[in-house]
Formats: structure tokens, C-alpha cells, sequence
């Protein structure tokens, strides 16, 4: 299990900026910036509070960008925020948009944490700035409003929310008035004025503020903006204060150079003609011929491989350390694969039941991958020309290596496709490993939707679970590490029974009254699904770190989960409300049904849930 990530580096963003002109031109690049985010930790027993980090699109005018993002832990962990990633995708035109992450609540009484969103890729422009960093600052009595900081755009308007959160679950709803005010920006200028009233219902943590930016490409220093709580009710104030800073991208022009005047020419002297002796010819050696790099003409086995369409094709020779002496085919349809290339290099990523990632460079200062061969190259990026195939914590010290492009197109100031072949060697002599990439940035090609949940070929047994009402049910077989052989029913007359969902994500959680007995439910659909809907999941892994084109499950209680595991759930059925309204689609109802194996092979754990919306 993994996780591939795909980043420029800092000193290289910088060299990027630094190369931008102080007003986007049609021909410019486009790029995209990730924020920040803080707030006050909510204080509860357990649940979670949704935040948005901002994401700017500057520089050129773009067509729709796609981008690919993960949160990855800092000094914040898993009982801090929802481990999460996906893809946000930014209509062409538009100034940006948002990622939206989960923080879990707690009672305890810890410092500042955090963690970060990063951009793990980038369709349709370049990442400028790829990591977010969410600062989860210790909780506090009262309402407390958070701080954003976020990329000023070019152009147009960029909506930006503030975190609104709780010390405590409210037992009435919260309502409290809120002004946007200057501070070194202007509101009217650097934002349109708004005010408004904010709302958290009883029994939640927090809310959002969302206001809008506005875009332009003067040179200037950062600004700030403050979002200023007017009025409160049913809760005291603890930082009634939020500040969005606006940072700036555009620079100056560069300078004019002044013309240099060109000297006058200094007449040369007529030098006197020395005679020239004649020389004793010399026999010229005989050539040795330069040997002819040996053609890599290595192709996949016919049929091994669809005809058109994006494909990863890898043929590890046993004893290969990196691939394990196995062959690997995705596609589309089974992984997430996503390429990005920065002048004459290629960062390539593959996140499917196994994470791989691919990086070469063509050598010179070319400001494209051009079609070629190049021969005996060693490691990416200790060399230029330069080849790295890694993944699933393996990766060469050193390596032989070789890769052909054969083919290579770029639109939209984008690399669109992409046809190489490649052989590396884990220090210098060790097997090979093979590989064939074809690209299609345009393939429309998708994990398919959910298999029928009939097919699940188990149920709860006649009269094991209640007709109506939630509930967690669970069998787990003899050795089950989880369940540890029990048969366990959870209902609303024993237990809290509390879910969480984001998008296509949803979570169980189950607290035994009197026994203190723990146990969440946790999955997630498929990558390309806005929600979660009804069918069958099947060849599911752990969830987080599960292959995002097929799903994740996990189910873990009293301190106990699995390192690895195989799976599959059926949603028999799931209801929302508000479907018709972007980023508000509100769960109603879930039915499910799941079995999990341990690493994979161990004894089963079935189990079946229902919950409803009171």
C-alpha cells in the first residue's frame, strides 16, 4: 500500500515565478497555488468539522484544470483530520477553487498541530505552490473564527471560507453576525463588502464564512482583509477575529537595458608574409569505428496491452528488486495516472493497487521532451540524462538505464501524450526492469460504476438484525483479528451511533453505552464518483491508502485494525437531500453490507449497518 505524490521542488518554483512577466499574456502558462488554513480545534467526543483550502489559478488563461491532491500528516495524525485525496476540478476561466478536508474532534487538551494538502497532480497547468499547511490551534472556549491565506489571482473572483468552530457541542444552534473590514487591503477593491450571519446548528462543531477575493496583477506587497464577529448568541466569544491575507505573485517588468555603444575599429596592421616550410607528410592512422549504441527494441507482448488509451505496462525479470519479478498492466480504468512535464523533464505517477512513479530527463536545456533514445543513464536526478522507476518503498541506489521516446505532443501549454519505453538495472547489474507508458492526457477512460449489490453474496441471518432503526451488525470468523470470533449487534437502545460522510466518503462510529467498547466503519468510493451510490465495491483495500479507482474499507474497534487487507461492500441503498446544489448534498439514509480479510487472506469479518437521518 502507498501513496504517490508529485511535486516541484521549492527552489525550482521559485525559478518559475521568478520567470513570470507582471501581466498574463494569452501565450503565458497557467499555474496553480495551493493556501493555508487555521482554526481553533473543535472540542467534542468525537465527530468532525469540514474545511476548505483555497487553490488560485494564475498566470495565462487556461482551459479546465484538474487537480490532484492528498493530505499528508505532520505533527498532526490520524485522530486529528480525515485522512483524505482526490481531484478538484476548476471550470475554464474561473479564479480557482476549493479542497475540502475534515478535522476530527477532540477533547483533549494538546498544542498547535498540523498537517498539509498537497498537490500530487496537475492537468491543464503547472503547480507553482503544491503544499497547504492546516494549523490546528488548541481549542478554546466559545466561537472561534480561523485565518486563510491564499494566492491572489489574476483576474476575477475567488471565494475563500473561514472556519467558524466550537470549544464545545453547542446544546442550542449558534448564531452570530460578522462584517468583512479593511485592514493593509481595501474592501471594495481587494474584496466586494459583505456581511452576513453565520449559523451552527445544535449538536455541530462549526461552520463556514465565505466571502470572495478579488483578482488583479499589480505589483504590490500581501495584503490582509479581517472578517470581524459583530454579534453572537447561545456561546461566549474566543477569537472573534479571522484574517485572509492576499499573497502576491505579480512582479515587475524587468528593466530596459540600456544600449552599448560599439568602439570604433582599430585598423590591423598588413603583417610580412613568413614563407612556410613544406612539412614531411605523416601517415594518417587508421579509424577505429564508433561502436553503434544497440537498438532498444523491447515492446510488450502482443495483446498484453489495449490498442489506444492511456496504459502502464512493467516487466520485472525475477530477482529485479523494484518490481519483484512481477508484470503489472493499469489503465484507467483500475488506477489513477496522472504526468506532468517542466521543460525537458517527466514526473509520472501511477496510484492503483500498487503506487509506481516514473521520472526521466533529456539532457541540454531543452524547454521540451523531444522524441530520441538515449543510452547507458543512470540515476534521475543525480544524472542528466537521467531515468528513476520507484515504488512501494523500493527505489535503485544506483542504476543502469536506457528509455526511448517515440512519440510526444504538447496544447494548451500542456504535454497532452506521451509514448516511452524504458530498461533500468538496480546497481548497474542487477535484472531488469521493463517498462512501456503511453499517455493520453484527453483519454476519456474511467473506473466503471458500482457491480450490482445482489451480488454480495451475504446477509445478516433471519431475525439477527432489528426491521427498522440504525444499527452495526457484525460475524467475524474464527482467527479474525478484529472481530476476534465474535457475533456482535449494536443498536440506538445500547450505543451512540454516529456517521460523518464528505462527497464519497462515509464513516460509522460506534461507542457501547456502559462498556466503552469502540468501532468505526470506514469507506470511500471511487475516485470519480462526486457521492457514493448504491451497488457493489468489490477488490477493495485499506482505507486511506487504498487504490482510489476502486474504493477503501476499513473496520476497526477496541484498538484493533488491520496493517493490509482485502475486501468489498455493498450499498444497498443510500438517500441525500439538496443533490441539485454544489458541495451541499446532504446524507439522508445508508444500507450497507461488508466483508473484510486481514492482510488480505486472513478469516473473514462480515457486517451489515443502517443509519437514518432523524
Amino acid at each position: 500500500m502507498r501513496r504517490a505524490r508529485l511535486l516541484i521542488g521549492v527552489a525550482a518554483t521559485a525559478l518559475i515565478l521568478a520567470s513570470l512577466p507582471g501581466a498574463a499574456g494569452a501565450a503565458d502558462p497557467a499555474w496553480v497555488s495551493i493556501g493555508d488554513v487555521s482554526l481553533t480545534e473543535p472540542s467534542n467526543r468525537n465527530g468532525t468539522v469540514g474545511i476548505e483550502v483555497p487553490v488560485t489559478v494564475h498566470g495565462g488563461a487556461a482551459s479546465t484544470i484538474t487537480v490532484g491532491w492528498e493530505t499528508v500528516g505532520g505533527s498532526a495524525g490520524l485522530t486529528d483530520y480525515v485522512n483524505e485525496s482526490g481531484s478538484l476540478v476548476i471550470p475554464a476561466g474561473a479564479a480557482g477553487g476549493a479542497i475540502g478536508v475534515d478535522i476530527r474532534t477532540d477533547r483533549e487538551d494538546e498544542p498547535a498541530e498540523t498537517f498539509s494538502v498537497q498537490i500530487t497532480s496537475v492537468s491543464g497547468a503547472s503547480a507553482a505552490d503544491p503544499s497547504g499547511l492546516v494549523t490546528i490551534r488548541p481549542t478554546a472556549s466559545g466561537l472561534s473564527v480561523g485565518d486563510v491565506v491564499v494566492v491572489e489571482p489574476d483576474a476575477g473572483l475567488l471565494g475563500v471560507a473561514f472556519p467558524a468552530t466550537l470549544g464545545g457541542q453547542a446544546n442550542k444552534v449558534v448564531s452570530f453576525g460578522w462584517q468583512l473590514r479593511s485592514g493593509s487591503g481595501t474592501v471594495g477593491v481587494d474584496a466586494p463588502a459583505a456581511s452576513g450571519t453565520g449559523t451552527i446548528p445544535k449538536g455541530s462543531m462549526g461552520t463556514l464564512v465565505r466571502i470572495q477575493t478579488a483578482g488583479d496583477v499589480a505589483v504590490e506587497p500581501d495584503e490582509t482583509l479581517e472578517l470581524v464577529v459583530t454579534s453572537v448568541s447561545n456561546t461566549s466569544l474566543a477569537d472573534g477575529l479571522g484574517v485572509v491575507t492576499l499573497r502576491n505573485t505579480d512582479l515587475p517588468p524587468p528593466p530596459t537595458p540600456s544600449p552599448t555603444p560599439t568602439p570604433s575599429p582599430t585598423p590591423t596592421p598588413t603583417p610580412t608574409p613568413t614563407p612556410t616550410p613544406t612539412p614531411t607528410p605523416t601517415p594518417l592512422p587508421t579509424p577505429v569505428p564508433t561502436p553503434t549504441p544497440a537498438l532498444f527494441d523491447w515492446q510488450p507482448p502482443a495483446g498484453s496491452i489495449p490498442a489506444t488509451g492511456t496504459v502502464i505496462y512493467l516487466e520485472s525479470s525475477p530477482g529485479d528488486y523494484v518490481g519483484q519479478g512481477l508484470t503489472y498492466v493499469y489503465t484507467q480504468a483500475d488506477a489513477v495516472i496522472g504526468a506532468n512535464a517542466v521543460g525537458n523533464e517527466v514526473d509520472l505517477f501511477v496510484d492503483g493497487d500498487e503506487g509506481w512513479r516514473l521520472q526521466f530527463s533529456e539532457p541540454g536545456p531543452g524547454t521540451t521532451v523531444v522524441t530520441g533514445a538515449w543510452n547507458d543513464v543512470g540515476r534521475h536526478p543525480i544524472t542528466n540524462p537521467g531515468l528513476s522507476f520507484s515504488g512501494e518503498g523500493r527505489g535503485c541506489n544506483q542504476l543502469l538505464g536506457r528509455f526511448v521516446v517515440d512519440e510526444v505532443s504538447y496544447g494548451m501549454g500542456m504535454m497532452l501524450t506521451l509514448t516511452v519505453r524504458f530498461e533500468q538495472r538496480c546497481e548497474i547489474s542487477g535484472p531488469p526492469l521493463r517498462g512501456f507508458v503511453r499517455y493520453d492526457f484527453l483519454d476519456p477512460t474511467a473506473p466503471p460504476p458500482p457491480g450490482d449489490a445482489a451480488a454480495f453474496g451475504w446477509s445478516p441471518p433471519p431475525g439477527a438484525v432489528p426491521d427498522t432503526g440504525d444499527y452495526l451488525y457484525f460475524e467475524s470468523s474464527p482467527g479474525d483479528y478484529i472481530g476476534q470470533g465474535r457475533t456482535e449487534l449494536y443498536t440506538q437502545a445500547d450505543s451512540s451511533l454516529v456517521p460523518d460522510w464528505w462527497g464519497r466518503t462515509f464513516q460509522f462510529f460506534v461507542h457501547e453505552n456502559g462498556t466503552g467498547s469502540d468501532w468505526r466503519v470506514e469507506l470511500a468510493g471511487r475516485y470519480n464518483q462526486p457521492l457514493l451510490q448504491p451497488g457493489l465495491y468489490d477488490d477493495v483495500q485499506r482505507w486511506p491508502d487504498h487504490n482510489p479507482a476502486k474504493g477503501g474499507l476499513a473496520v476497526a474497534g477496541e484498538g484493533r485494525g488491520c496493517n493490509r487487507l482485502s475486501g468489498a461492500f455493498a450499498i444497498d441503498e443510500i438517500t441525500y437531500v439538496n443533490v441539485e446544489y454544489p458541495n451541499t448534498p446532504e446524507l439522508r439514509s445508508i444500507s450497507l453490507r461488508f466483508v473484510q480479510r486481514c492482510e488480505e487472506t486472513g478469516p473473514p469479518l462480515y457486517g451489515a449497518l443502517r443509519w437514518t437521518a432523524p
